[in-house]
């Protein structure tokens, strides 16, 4: 049996009459262990055996990252356990009624994808911690938590009692992650939603600024989509001293971490604000209005699909037009964003290998994982997806008068079971009036980038390059190594490698930054003689002058701009 036939058979509910339980207890009594211990609890499960399956990936983060590696000491001492593959144990209880499984799981890894656990608080990744029983992931799930003492519980799950909670099927079990912590709490009400902020780690802003600001953030994200799908929400914040940042976003809940020291100065904090801003949109655009393939979830392997662009990128674009248009941001700092990821794609040679479809499909093999040579043979869905929508917005303000908007509060309305690129594209076009098949083939199925430029004359700016010529190596540099080559560029041509330590310029002691000081004043296609260590190994290579330039794209108002075009900017952006 295949692999998807065993993900259908993981969600199909159990004969007529039956009604299992399962439950689970979550303890930590050594946090500075990093064990969470755990102790799952099937009751009345018919059949002499069933099989508990750990998954392999976490929803949001399509990598296989093969949580079962943290489980430690699974034991029974009502049946007998067999493991039988790498996320799968089958558990012979010969028809006991009750069956206990006991298990630890090693949470030492910081991220928003794994559990972690330490001296100072507790997260728990529901992917990276449950197992589910194969055939009854449609059943309901009940989680009682032991915190260690002086710590409260948070999370996005139901609650039924002091730390006891309820999911409705598994995929809410992992979609709820927990902090459990001594930690700060603020709260707020959206069109009389409740929305709290839980805050865990020294923060030196405010809490009632950060409150005011995240209240903002969700009213101008609803006013996108035009309602609220959940009943509660739950910013779950983490301040890391030691420096970190990342997101993950869940149906009523968001996991965040935020360096402590990032948070003090200007940028910094509107950095912050616009993580929230993205995983908040994340609500609506992936958890709802999602691909057809990306739920029910297979755990056991990847799920693919071709419209991580449209999901990431688009929720990328929306970060900086959501906090302009929230009073967060200035317009000026939204469209320096906008530019400045033009200027990012534009020095990215893979992006003309891999269409925004495929780099989607491939997120599996290529987005977390990428290699030396990643910058010559894949593109980002970030940052592609980010210009795709950035020029759909644009083009359909300027066809029809709606915009782009409008096309994801149509989408919310049909998307209950989940949507495919052709519904996308349709879509997009009703709300445009017009076919926008050349644009789909050419700048989502093919490589070519999306322009802007047409769409910015409309709301009265104008896009410029200012980029300047100089040397160029065509090497990146990471802590004064190479760490890729450009395909083609002068360093892919004299020689240069990947690891090669930069040591000499023409005999002249060099280093990263200031390697093109010693250059000079060479004719195109002239040679220079650039000094390194490769593996401990001295080494001198040829490497042929050239100078590029580099492009550094801004967005300025245009000087003829009249009062219309301010008027659909201010529609664009806020004003």
């Amino acid at each position: 049996m295949n692999l998807v036939s065993l993900a259908f058979l993981a969600f199909l509910p159990a004969a007529a009459g039956d009604e299992p339980r399962f439950e689970y207890r979550l303890s930590m009594p050594k946090p500075t262990t990093h064990l969470y211990h755990l102790t799952l609890t099937v009751k009345d499960l018919p059949g002499k055996n069933f099989d508990l399956v750990m998954p392999v990936w976490t929803p949001g983060s399509y990598k296989v990252r093969d949580y079962v590696r943290f489980v430690q000491k699974m034991k029974s001492t009502e049946a007998r356990i067999e493991k039988i593959d790498k996320t799968t144990w089958r558990v012979h209880h010969l028809g006991a009624r009750s069956v206990t499984i006991r298990y630890r799981v090693f949470a030492h890894e910081m991220s928003v994808r794994t559990s972690h656990l330490d001296s100072e608080h507790g997260t728990v990744i529901g992917a990276a911690t449950f197992f589910y029983v194969k055939g009854y992931g449609d059943r309901p799930w009940f989680l009682e938590v032991d915190p260690f003492p002086g710590w409260r519980v948070a999370t996005g799950l139901e609650v039924i009692g002091e730390n006891r909670f309820r999911a409705a099927d598994f995929d809410t079990l992992v979609d709820c992650p927990l902090e459990i912590a001594d930690f700060r709490e603020i709260s707020f009400s959206v069109n009389g939603v409740p929305h709290r902020v839980v805050i865990s780690g020294p923060v030196a802003v405010p809490l009632e600024k950060i409150r005011d600001d995240f209240r903002k953030i969700v009213r101008e994200t609803t006013a996108v989509f035009g309602s609220i799908p959940y009943r509660a929400y739950t910013f779950l914040v983490r301040s890391l001293p030691g420096g970190g940042g990342g997101g993950l976003e869940h149906m009523n809940s968001t996991l965040m971490d935020v360096s402590t020291l990032g948070l003090v100065s200007d940028d910094g904090y509107r950095r912050f604000l616009g993580l929230a801003a993205h995983e908040f949109f994340h609500t609506w655009l992936v958890k709802r209005i999602r691909p057809r393939s990306l739920g029910p979830f297979n755990y056991t392997r990847e799920n693919y699909t071709r419209m991580l662009w449209a999901m990431e990128g688009i929720t990328s674009y929306y970060t900086p037009v959501i906090l302009s248009r929230a009073g967060l941001t200035t317009r000026k700092v939204a469209l320096a964003s906008l530019a400045k990821t033009m200027t990012s794609l534009a020095s990215r040679p893979g992006r003309k290998g891999e269409s925004p479809e495929m780099a989607s499909f491939n997120a599996w093999i290529h987005q977390y994982q990428p290699g030396p040579d990643s910058v010559n043979t894949t593109a980002s869905y970030y940052s592609t997806g980010k210009m795709i929508g950035w020029a759909l917005d644009l083009a359909i303000r300027a066809l029809s008068g709606k915009s782009l908007d409008d096309v994801l509060r149509a989408l919310f309305k049909i998307s209950a079971t989940g949507i495919t690129p052709e519904m996308f594209q349709e879509e997009c076009e009703k709300v445009a009036g017009r076919s926008l098949s050349r644009f789909f083939a050419k700048c989502v199925r093919g490589t070519r980038d999306p322009d802007p430029r047409g769409g910015l004359r409309e709301v009265g700016l104008v896009l410029e390059d200012e980029g300047t010529s100089a040397p160029w190596l065509g090497v990146i540099f990471e802590e004064g190594r190479i760490s890729s080559v450009l395909e083609k560029g002068p360093g892919w041509e004299g020689g240069l490698c990947v690891g090669d330590e930069l040591l000499a310029v023409e005999g002249f002691k060099a280093n990263a930054k200031n390697w093109s000081d010693w250059v000079g004043d060479r004719a195109e296609g002239a040679l220079f003689r650039i000094t390194v260590f490769r593996r401990g190994i001295l080494k001198e290579v040829d490497v042929p002058f050239r100078s590029r330039k580099r492009p550094d794209y801004r967005i300025r108002k245009a000087d003829d701009a009249t009062p219309e075009q301010e008027k659909a900017l201010n529609a664009w952006l806020g004003g």
